[in-house]
């Protein structure tokens, strides 16, 4: 816009000078300095305005069509320059109002992500042997503004271990209730267990164990036909003790999860 403007009042001055330049070569106006001299020279102590202003004055007096033409000319240049300016004034303005809005609906929406994954060990009652480890993803809306329709699945997936991937994971056959999540709360998934038999696998190291968790919500800025946001969460199971021996509460066991690149992901 400041370009446009400038642009705009350099073009006049240049017609201003180049119009002032031009007259002193027209025939009117050196017939007029010859007869505006001879005056002079006649009544040498008459007052009267300086000669090239006389003769200008004369000039665009004779040559108002010219002018006004002329005038009509830049004016209707300027109105064009600022009808642009005004275009490019309003465009600003829409694209900081739409950067500020996009910018408040980031800091103000909801984002639901794991805070945790809590565990379980239920043991033998009397020889202390491990049933299974159960586990399950705790989700925290760490937005300052409500999540709704907040759905949540929970899986696990033993591979063989020639298999460097977690095959992929997918929501078929497993239900999901939706519910509101408020800003800085936080709730349980469903919980999913890992029995004996796979935690030896694990320790033996014959096959790797991958547990899955996923959240879809919508935020209070997205319309209803909008795309849901989601987090997605993919992690291997590590255990670093052997799981057929007895367990004690002198020395907890626990399991150690450790993030892949696959089925990781969020919007």
């Amino acid at each position: 816009m400041k370009i446009t403007a400038f642009i705009a009042g350099l073009l006049f001055v240049v017609f201003l000078v180049v119009s002032l330049a031009l007259i002193p070569h027209y025939k009117q106006y050196k017939d007029c300095i010859t007869e505006q001299q001879s005056k002079a020279t006649k009544a040498p102590l008459e007052k009267s305005p300086p000669i090239f202003i006389t003769c200008e004055a004369s000039f665009i007096d004779r040559h108002n069509g010219v002018v006004a033409a002329s005038a009509t000319i830049v004016i209707a240049f300027f109105t064009l320059a600022l009808w642009i300016a005004t275009i490019l004034l309003w465009e600003t303005g829409e694209r900081q109002l739409r950067l500020a809005k996009d910018s408040s609906e980031r800091q103000l929406r909801a984002y639901v992500f794991p805070s945790g994954i809590p565990t379980s060990l239920s043991l033998q009652d009397v020889t202390n042997f491990i049933i299974e480890y159960k586990f399950w993803f705790r989700w925290e809306n760490s937005g300052l503004t409500p999540a709704t329709e907040c759905a949540m699945w929970t899986a696990c997936m033993p591979v063989p271990i020639s298999n460097p991937k977690p095959i992929a994971f997918t929501k078929a056959g497993r239900p999901a209730i939706k519910m509101p999540l408020g800003p800085k709360q936080g709730i349980d998934s469903t919980q999913i267990a890992i029995t004996a038999a796979d935690l030896v696998d694990i320790f033996d190291k014959k096959a790797r164990y991958y547990i899955w968790g996923l959240a879809e919500y919508r935020d209070v800025f997205s319309g209803a036909n909008a795309p849901l946001k989601h987090t997605e969460v993919c992690l291997e199971v590590f255990i670093d003790f052997d799981p057929r021996k007895p367990v004690y509460a002198a020395s907890p066991k626990s399991l150690r999860f450790q993030g892949v690149t696959e089925h990781n992901s969020s919007s």
